[in-house]
């Protein structure tokens, strides 16, 4: 999948289980508050497909990574990316595009 212009490995689960069962993906988040509390909110809500082949699984799991990115782009003081998104790089890439601890 792309995520900030560049790929990265992502598990079709959330996709897989929205187009098998026919439910909607509700993509939310939660906003830290004044005095440690937490403001949830639902920034869209995607459809399901009634096809489920891979195609429709991938293209699925891109569009709820894309409401991620947009969310992360609006509001990166609340995020702490402690997990290495970018472990593996193609050989052919340009290392220098992906973060320092990969180069």
């Amino acid at each position: 999948m792309d995520y900030f212009g560049l790929p990265v490995p992502v598990t079709p689960a959330p996709a897989a289980l929205a187009a098998k069962t026919g439910s909607e993906i509700f993509i939310g988040f939660c906003a830290p508050q004044q005095g440690g509390r937490y403001r949830v909110y639902i920034t869209e809500t995607i459809q399901p497909p009634e096809n489920t082949d891979d195609k429709t699984t991938r293209l699925l799991t891109q569009q709820i990574l894309s409401a991620i990115e947009r969310e992360v782009s609006k509001h990166p003081e609340h995020w702490l990316w402690m997990y290495k998104r970018w472990k593996a790089i193609h050989p052919d890439d340009d290392r220098s595009r992906y973060p320092r601890y990969r180069n």
